[in-house]
């Protein structure tokens, strides 16, 4: 589904192209409807393969959530009591929790995404070549720079992201902690003391998230702002190559179409 969905989405800006060249250009109308039909019937594929690849998303992360939370169940069933002595009840749930969403989203969401993408630059890549050389150079260089950028980014903020689920989980156990024992705090009067506890852990908590989402915008403006200065160098050259007569205007219009699939991979 992923590679049929990338050809459909790379196949639409030559339509286009070929609209301008040979309907507009050439004034060749009776094209137009043969072209529309393809367009349409394009349009309709990428609509029935968005919605399988969508499913198939959502299916796939369900079922790796189902499978790994009953491998851990089971693991924490076999589990001996010393280990529940050293582990608060709160911390484990809240791993269980998070590390389930984590693996769900990486095989669901990033490693299919990512497989997706990857074809689309592929095969956008290719029909950039096939329009023009100079222009493929100056459309797929900056999303380069950008994928390998977003790479590092995601390689800095690993340990601390590893270290905010920490904190969230801390902040889960202190809360159980306090729930399960609520009648002796209301007994001994520490309602004060089991506030300023929690209040302690949610503010790391709510550091520790403002921080990586400080460190991650200040890299994603640079590196979400190279895709956009591509597209300004393909206006400019490839609006010179038009007037020169070197490419043609429908080919400028669909390198440009091909340059937002590069954008949004």
């Amino acid at each position: 589904v992923n590679i049929f969905l990338s050809a459909l989405l790379t196949i639409a800006p030559l339509i286009i192209k070929a609209i301008v060249d040979q309907v507009i250009a050439q004034k060749q109308l009776d094209l137009l409807p043969f072209y529309l039909g393809l367009l349409l019937l394009v349009t309709g594929g990428r609509a029935a393969a968005t919605w399988f690849y969508s499913y198939g998303q959502s299916k796939l992360g369900q079922l790796v959530m189902t499978d790994v939370r009953a491998a851990l169940y089971r693991k924490l069933l076999a589990l001996p009591y010393s280990f529940y002595d050293k582990e608060q009840t709160g911390r484990l749930m809240s791993r269980i929790s998070s590390d389930v969403e984590s693996t769900r989203i990486f095989l669901s969401q990033i490693l299919v995404e990512s497989t997706s993408h990857f074809f689309t630059i592929i095969l956008t890549g290719i029909v950039f070549i096939q329009q023009d050389a100079l222009l493929a150079v100056i459309a797929i260089v900056p999303v380069l720079i950008s994928g390998l950028g977003m790479y590092y980014a995601h390689q800095v903020l690993t340990q601390p992201w590893q270290q905010q689920h920490e904190r969230i989980a801390k902040m889960s156990a202190t809360l159980q902690d306090s729930l399960s024992g609520i009648k002796v705090v209301k007994a001994f009067a520490q309602e004060d003391q089991a506030r300023g506890k929690f209040d302690e852990v949610q503010q790391a908590v709510r550091l520790g998230s403002l921080g990586i989402s400080d460190a991650w915008s200040k890299r994603w403006a640079i590196i979400g702002s190279l895709p956009r200065f591509m597209q300004l160098g393909l206006i400019l050259v490839g609006g010179y190559q038009v007037m020169d007569g070197e490419i043609t205007l429908g080919t400028l219009v669909a390198i440009l179409n091909l340059s937002l699939l590069l954008m949004g991979a």
